[in-house]
């Protein structure tokens, strides 16, 4: 599931500056907040906060301006960078897991895989060694394309949220259940029946004593909201 949540939603990788890696975790909303909240902020208001009630000397108070204004650039240079990349990002993955889900024929389904397969966290070139790289994540569009059949019997399942104004996360936690079947080895439609009926109180299968909690991808998940 978390594969295909990345694939929508994305996720920082390697391949950028280590500034804009950290930066590119954040969200789309929290990056305009920060940016908001700096580009609000002037070089004088910075120095004033510094003083802690002191007043400095004008050519010393000048000289810690100038220097607040170079910070401050370098501060939000990075953060105006990883806004744009996740803009672009977002829009690509987005296609890219719209694509997935409707497609209905082995040539539009490969396509998707195809596009998502060169996504930077899948498989690219780090921009600071130019060493090529591929992750771990890259099984999955394989896995997709091994078992295309099957991944398009899910998107012809009369319980498939189809529709335009269907919950997302509905359909990708029917497609995750469905492909985790097929990884261990049974029908999807038995790994979603399977896993609707699961017990996720005590003596559920993945209930765990110690955290007094099910660890199942749906608890976990919305533990986190």
């Amino acid at each position: 599931m978390k594969s295909l949540q990345l694939l929508r939603d994305g996720w920082g990788h390697g391949s950028v500056d280590p500034a804009e890696a950290r930066l590119s975790r954040l969200s789309l909303t929290q990056m305009e907040e920060l940016l908001d909240e700096f580009e609000r902020q002037v070089p004088e208001q910075r120095v004033a906060e510094k003083e802690h009630g002191r007043r400095l000397p004008p050519r010393k108070r000048k000289e810690w301006i100038f220097r607040e204004g170079l910070e401050m650039g370098q501060d939000i240079a990075p953060l105006r960078r990883a806004r744009l990349r996740k803009r672009f990002e977002s829009a690509e993955r987005c296609e890219i897991w719209k694509a997935l889900w409707n497609a209905r024929t082995y040539r539009q389904l490969f396509s998707a895989c195809e596009r998502w397969d060169k996504l930077p966290e899948i498989r690219g070139r780090n921009l600071k060694t130019g060493r090529s790289y591929e992750s771990g994540l890259g099984i999955f569009p394989d896995l997709v394309r091994k078992n295309a059949s099957r991944f398009l019997s899910l998107r012809r399942d009369s319980r498939f949220p189809k529709s335009s104004w269907a919950n997302d996360d509905s359909r990708l936690s029917f497609i995750a259940q469905g492909m985790a079947g097929v990884m261990i080895g049974i029908s999807p439609r038995t790994a979603i029946h399977r896993l609707r009926t699961l017990k996720h109180g005590p003596g559920g299968k993945l209930w765990d004593e110690n955290k007094k909690r099910c660890i199942c991808t749906r608890c976990t998940t919305e533990l986190l909201k």
